[in-house]
């Protein structure tokens, strides 16, 4: 008796599953994904995590992140990302793209309401390039074990640094920082080892002539750990004391993390203490500011201190 067809091979796919989903093998995967991802794969290239995303619809998405309508599967393997894109239009052909780990410059992921996001920034002949998708936020545990799997892969290859002692992260109070611990939790692989973190909490700055305040800065978590940085924030509040919704964490590889130099900016009295991480790949540059309370000089140090040599594997 032959083997059976997966359901999904046999009905043309419209993109709107109703639901985000793992594979075991591109055949699990619905429409012409499949047929992309198996086509790209390489022989004895090994699979670490494999998922759908049917299309998600987002007029917009929080954090500045802009993505075009489409289903997408979504590859994992020793080395790589595999992304298949399915815009469901006559004018459009699917597309695959192929990100090496050795390209990225952050892995972002984040949530608000029924929405989530995944952007990947990395490096293309030379250019800072990115991209991103939509799904529903019921799925957002399938994407986190696509990162996971992406960073463990990266810290088994690069350089591990000693823990300091007391930073561990589930140490951390969660009363106020509740959906910030959770995606931090999420995304940090087996065994990973806390090197550093620091806290910022909301700044705000009073406007002349309005009773109404700007958020300077909003509450968020920053760490770093043996397998890279992770900078997780919550969604910029519009007045002081209103539950955020929307929350994300930014992901950078150990390998590429360049220079870490601590900065103080003063605007009408609110002084603003952050450290700018530029990220270095192929020439390419990429900076991302990281605000931190003012009493977290010690865990400052931590963050910025190389490990040790005899550390480095």
């Amino acid at each position: 008796m032959g083997r059976r067809q997966p359901i999904w091979r046999t009905y043309i796919s419209k993109g709107r599953e109703p639901r985000v989903f793992s594979a075991e093998s591109p055949e699990g995967l619905p429409g012409v994904h499949a047929d992309l991802i198996s086509r790209t794969l390489v022989p004895e290239e090994r699979l670490a995590y494999l998922l759908y995303a049917p299309m998600r619809d987002a007029a917009f998405i929080p954090f500045g992140v802009r993505a075009v309508p489409a289903s997408h599967g979504l590859a994992v393997t020793g080395h790589r990302f595999i992304l298949s894109i399915d815009w469901h239009l006559p004018d459009l052909e699917p597309a695959v793209l192929s990100i090496p780990f050795s390209s990225i410059l952050s892995v972002s992921l984040g949530q608000v309401l029924l929405l989530g996001w995944l952007e990947i920034r990395y490096v293309q002949e030379g250019k800072d390039s990115n991209i991103a998708l939509a799904f529903h936020s019921a799925g957002i545990h399938h994407f986190a074990a696509a990162i996971r799997a992406c960073r463990k892969r990266v810290r088994d290859r690069t350089s591990t640094g000693s823990a300091i002692p007391g930073k561990n992260i589930r140490m951390v109070p969660s009363h106020d920082r509740g959906s910030v611990i959770e995606l931090i939790q999420l995304l940090m692989v087996e065994g990973e080892k806390p090197l550093g973190v620091l806290f910022s909490s909301e700044r705000w700055f009073p406007q002349p002539g309005h009773k109404q305040r700007i958020c300077l800065a909003p509450d968020g978590i920053f760490l770093k750990t043996d397998a890279g940085c992770l900078h997780v924030v919550d969604e910029m509040p519009v007045r002081p004391g209103m539950t955020a919704y929307g929350v994300q964490a930014v992901c950078f590889p150990p390998d590429a993390l360049c220079t870490v130099t601590p900065q103080v900016t003063d605007i009408q009295g609110v002084r603003i203490h952050q450290i700018r991480l530029d990220i270095v790949r192929e020439g390419v540059t990429f900076s991302h500011d990281v605000p931190y309370d003012q009493g977290e000089n010690d865990s400052l140090k931590s963050i910025l201190s190389p490990e040790p040599e005899g550390e480095r594997g």
